[in-house]
């Protein structure tokens, strides 16, 4: 129930941050276990951050766009830091066939030192369990 609840909100929709929290504790609690759910809550964690990210560029280019929510980013960061403490060196094929080290590239350079804080949590996570995705990074 809880990830079907997960998969039928809407990207933007604010009860999202409240599911995350709830999969990403229990995430940690499942470890190992939990690498059968780990795939889709990656590439929806990864969606998220990326558009989080892109709205914010538009919204810098042309301030009459709305900017995005950045909550949604924190969330999926977390998320991300949840699944490596869980994961451990089963994150790296995730990670490895993704663009989220473009995107947290990016995303360490936001100002509001929430969004900072949780994007350098998740590269140490990230160096812990995937370390050859990092290295070239550093």
């Amino acid at each position: 129930p809880l990830l079907q609840k997960w998969q039928a909100l809407k990207d933007n929709d604010p009860t999202l941050f409240p599911v995350l929290e709830c999969i990403s504790n229990i995430c940690v609690a499942f470890g190992f276990q939990f690498e059968r759910f780990a795939k889709p809550i990656f590439d929806r964690s990864i969606r998220l951050m990326e558009s989080v990210l892109v709205g914010t560029a538009r919204h810098n280019q042309d301030n009459k766009l709305e900017l995005p929510n950045k909550e949604f980013l924190i969330c999926s960061v977390d998320m991300l830091s949840r699944l490596c403490v869980a994961l451990k060196h089963k994150m790296e094929p995730l990670v490895s066939q993704s663009n989220l080290m473009p995107l947290l590239y990016e995303a360490c350079k936001e100002t509001e030192p929430d969004y900072v804080k949780s994007c350098f949590a998740l590269i140490g996570d990230l160096s812990r369990c995937a370390f050859s995705c990092v290295a070239p990074y550093v």
